[in-house]
């Protein structure tokens, strides 16, 4: 590995250090401890004057320092023998070897970044495969040798190896998940089909290029795909003038409202946007209209937008920074299914009309983010 990494983590807990100051430039508290997801990495060093429990043999072990510890959000008291999953943690290999750090997001300071997780969660199922393939590792090592404490490097995990090899996509990083095989970096917080019970699953998937080829209007199709960008790039630039009593956006050379003609209308806030949709097949724009449709990508109501009063306006738009923060960290690998319909829609100028997409719903509410 060459340079940072970052990435979510799945880890147990080997050893807890004091807690300590943090140095002038960070301020607060941090503290470091001995972590592993039992995969083995050669970059990571061996550590010899530390005995675990449970014993952990050869480069499977990393050093992880929690900075601004008292100042990460919901951070839970850290556990000997204890799972976790670290999100945006950060890999750098120094010259004595890979260690990891974890530290408040600098965009998005509520994220939470630690969060304790059981031993029957189910994305831990192939951490727990490895788990007990190393402990009987260890044990045989045990037997043969009198003690796993000086065992030195062992073979049998080498698919391992290079968790952190993978081109990350920007150079401001965000977690970005890869092979749920390699250290730190485990796939897959999406739910599995099976244990999704949305209506939108019993639909057969279409790709996007047939939708788009085809003729039909208004006609809902599932999709599966990932959403890889978003349109505008901020939640605060989404916020769009609507008129109350048809819900169509204002335009500036229109005094009157386009949809209804009222000369005199009231116009309220709602959100518009569009988002890059990827599928196997190829990409495209599509719209999401409004708060209600927003809404079901947090499973919070945005309706506070239109409402006026500032709070509840102020707290529908942080759960619209949710979903700009989802699609920032897991655009490159997270797939989600969506109903989408093409439509006749208003164009980017008064008195036009295009041809697009427009998401209906979703099987699922996406995973907080932000809290």
């Amino acid at each position: 590995m060459y340079g940072d990494k970052f990435g979510d983590l799945f880890i147990e807990i080997l050893h807890i250090m004091p807690l300590e100051d943090e140095s002038p430039e960070f301020g607060g508290r941090k503290q470091r401890c001995l972590v592993t997801d039992y995969s083995e990495n050669p970059l990571l060093p061996l550590i010899n004057d530390i005995q675990f429990d449970p014993p952990v043999i050869g480069h499977r072990v990393a050093w992880c320092t929690f900075h601004q510890i008292d100042k990460l959000n919901k951070m839970p008291t850290l556990k000997h023998r204890r799972k976790y999953w670290m999100r945006n943690v950060r890999a750098v290999n120094s010259g004595s070897g890979l260690y990891l750090t974890v530290s408040p997001h600098k965009h998005y300071p509520r994220m939470v970044m630690v969060i304790e997780v059981e031993d029957e969660h189910p994305n831990l199922t192939a951490f727990n495969a490895r788990r007990q393939q190393m402990l009987a590792k260890a044990e045989n090592t045990i037997n043969s040798n009198g003690s796993a404490y000086n065992a030195t490097n062992t073979n049998g995990m080498n698919d391992n190896l290079n968790s952190f090899n993978s081109p990350i996509r920007s150079p401001q990083p965000a977690p970005n998940q890869q092979s749920p095989q390699t250290f730190g970096f485990q796939q897959n917080m999406r739910p599995a089909e099976s244990q999704m019970t949305s209506p939108i699953l019993s639909a057969s998937v279409m790709p996007l290029a047939d939708i788009l080829a085809g003729q039909k209007l208004n006609v809902k199709f599932r999709v599966h795909v990932r959403i890889t960008d978003i349109y505008p790039k901020t939640a605060n630039e989404s916020i769009v003038s609507v008129c109350k009593a048809c819900r169509m956006r204002y335009y500036d050379s229109t005094p009157s409202c386009w949809g209804c003609q009222h000369p005199n209308p009231t116009y309220i806030d709602d959100c518009q946007f569009m988002a890059e949709l990827t599928d196997k097949s190829t990409k495209c724009m599509a719209i999401c209209p409004n708060s209600q449709i927003a809404s079901k990508f947090s499973g919070c109501s945005m309706q506070g937008l239109a409402s006026g009063v500032t709070n509840a306006h102020n707290s529908a738009i942080e759960r619209l920074k949710e979903l700009w923060a989802w699609i920032h960290f897991h655009s490159e690998f997270e797939w989600i299914d969506l109903l989408v319909a093409p439509v006749i829609a208003p164009g980017p100028s008064a008195n036009s009309l295009v041809r697009c997409l427009m998401i209906v719903d979703i099987a699922k509410p996406l995973p907080r983010v932000l809290t």
